[in-house]
C-alpha cells in the first residue's frame, strides 16, 4: 500500500504509469477491433454461402424451402448425419484446416494484415512514450551533470536553475541546490581562511626576519671589531654567525613550505626550458659538491620545454641535489637525466651514496624526517617535504627508489598537456 501511495505522490512515476495504462488500453481496443474485423468477415462469408445453398436447393426443389431455411437458421438439425456422410467424401468436416476451408481461407491474409497493423501501431505508441520520458529524464540528468562538472571546476551558479515540477527530480534538484550552496559557502570560507593564513604568515615572516637580521648585523659588527686576542670570543661569534645563518635559512624554508601548503603562492608558470632550470640548480649547489670532490653530471641530448615556474622548480631540484651531496661520500657521482616521451617528461637524479632502507623510503618526504644515522647538525628534514609540495603544485609526481649502500634515485615526472 505504501508503494502505491509513493507512486501516486510522485509526478514522474505517475505520468509513466498513466502513459503505460493508455498504451495498454489502446492495445486492448486495437486487438478487439482486429478480432471484430476478422469475425465480421467470417460472418459475411458464412451468410453469403448459406444464401447460395438455400437459393440453389429451393430453385430445384421449391417444396423444401421451409426445411432448408429452418436448418440454415439453426431451428432444425434434420439430415445432419446424412449430410456429414456425404461431405466426408470430400474431406469437408471439422478436421478441415482454416487455410483449406473455402469459407475462411481468404480470412488468413486479412488476419495477418490486421495483426501487423496492430503491432506497428502498438510499437509506435510504446516507442513514443518511451522516447518522451527517457529523453526528458536524460535531459534532466545532463543538466545536473553539467552543474556537477561546474561545481568540480569551482564554478557555482554557472548553469541556470532547472525548473522541475513535483516529483523525484524536483526533490533531487532541491537537495542538489542545497549541496551547491553549502559547498560554495565552504569554498568561500576556505578562501577567506587562506587569505587570513597568508597574512599571518607574512606577519610572522616580518616579525621573525626583522630581529634576526638585526642579530646577524650585530654579530657581523662583533666579528669586524673583535681584537683577535680573545680566541674563545672569536669562536663563539663565528658559531653564533653559523647558527644565525642556519636559523635564517630555516625560517625562510618553513615560511615557503607554509605558503605552499596554504596555497597562498601565485606561481609564475610559463613555457620555458627545463634544461636551463636544471643548469641553474646545479650552479647553485656545485660549490658544495666540489668541497667533497663530487661530480654532478648533466648532459641532455635535447632541449625540453615545459610550463613551470623556474624559480620554484629550481628550488625543488636544488633540495634533491643538496640531499644527494650530503648523503654521498667524497668523490661520489651524481647523475641527472632528463627524459621525454610523447606523454610525459621525467627528471631522474641518481647518486652512488649510502642509500635508504626500503622501509624508510615513504618517510623521506615527511616534514622534519631525519634518518637516525644522519649526524649532520645542519640537516633538519624540511627540504624534501618542500620539494614534494612544489612538484605537486606543478601537477607533477615524485618518488624515490634506493638500494642500501649502493645508490639512491629520485624520479620527478610531469604529464604533457
Amino acid at each position: 500500500m505504501t508503494g502505491i501511495l509513493d507512486i501516486l505522490k510522485d509526478k514522474e512515476r505517475r505520468c509513466i504509469l498513466i502513459s503505460i495504462s493508455i498504451v495498454f488500453i489502446i492495445g486492448y481496443f486495437g486487438i478487439s477491433l482486429a478480432i471484430d474485423n476478422v469475425v465480421s468477415q467470417i460472418d459475411k462469408n458464412y451468410i453469403n454461402q448459406n444464401i447460395s445453398i438455400v437459393g440453389k436447393i429451393v430453385e430445384d426443389n421449391p417444396e423444401l424451402e421451409d426445411k432448408v431455411v429452418s436448418i440454415i437458421t439453426g431451428n432444425s438439425s434434420d439430415g445432419y448425419e446424412v449430410g456429414k456422410n456425404i461431405m466426408d467424401k470430400y474431406s469437408y468436416n471439422e478436421k478441415m484446416s482454416s487455410e483449406v476451408n473455402p469459407l475462411t481461407k481468404d480470412i488468413t491474409l486479412l488476419k495477418v494484415k490486421n495483426i501487423t497493423i496492430f503491432w506497428v501501431v502498438f510499437f509506435v505508441c510504446v516507442f513514443t512514450c518511451f522516447n518522451y520520458f527517457t529523453s526528458k529524464i536524460l535531459k534532466n540528468i545532463k543538466l545536473l551533470t553539467k552543474r556537477a562538472e561546474n561545481i568540480v571546476d569551482g564554478k557555482f551558479g554557472g548553469v541556470s536553475p532547472i525548473k522541475f515540477k513535483e516529483g523525484i527530480f524536483s526533490r533531487f534538484n532541491s537537495k542538489f541546490d542545497l549541496m551547491e550552496d553549502r559547498m560554495k559557502n565552504m569554498v568561500e570560507k576556505l578562501k577567506d581562511e587562506r587569505i587570513t593564513l597568508k597574512n599571518i604568515i607574512n606577519d610572522i615572516s616580518h616579525q621573525l626576519k626583522t630581529p634576526l637580521a638585526a642579530l646577524i648585523m650585530y654579530n657581523d659588527i662583533m666579528l669586524e671589531y673583535s681584537s683577535g686576542e680573545d680566541n674563545d670570543m672569536n669562536e663563539f661569534t663565528l658559531l653564533s654567525k653559523e647558527q644565525l645563518g642556519r636559523m635564517n635559512w630555516l625560517i625562510s624554508t618553513l615560511l615557503k613550505y607554509a605558503r605552499l601548503e596554504s596555497n597562498s603562492i601565485a606561481f609564475d608558470k610559463e613555457l620555458s626550458s627545463l634544461n636551463d632550470t636544471i643548469y641553474d640548480s646545479i650552479s647553485s649547489i656545485r660549490k658544495k659538491a666540489e668541497l667533497k670532490s663530487q661530480t654532478i653530471n648533466f648532459n641532455p641530448e635535447d632541449e625540453i620545454i615545459l610550463v613551470h615556474d623556474r624559480n620554484w622548480m629550481s628550488e625543488a631540484i636544488i633540495n634533491i641535489i643538496k640531499n644527494s651531496v650530503e648523503h654521498t661520500s667524497e668523490g661520489g657521482i651524481i647523475n641527472i637525466v632528463l627524459e621525454e616521451t610523447p606523454m610525459s617528461v621525467e627528471i631522474i637524479i641518481k647518486d652512488n651514496g649510502k642509500g635508504i632502507p626500503k622501509n624508510k623510503l615513504k618517510k623521506v618526504f615527511e616534514r622534519f624526517y631525519k634518518d637516525e644515522n644522519n649526524m649532520n647538525p645542519q640537516s633538519i628534514g624540511i627540504g624534501l617535504a618542500l620539494t614534494k609540495s612544489i612538484i605537486e603544485a606543478h601537477d607533477g609526481n615524485i618518488y624515490v627508489d634506493s638500494e642500501l649502500g649502493e645508490w639512491t634515485s629520485f624520479h620527478i615526472s610531469f604529464l604533457k598537456l
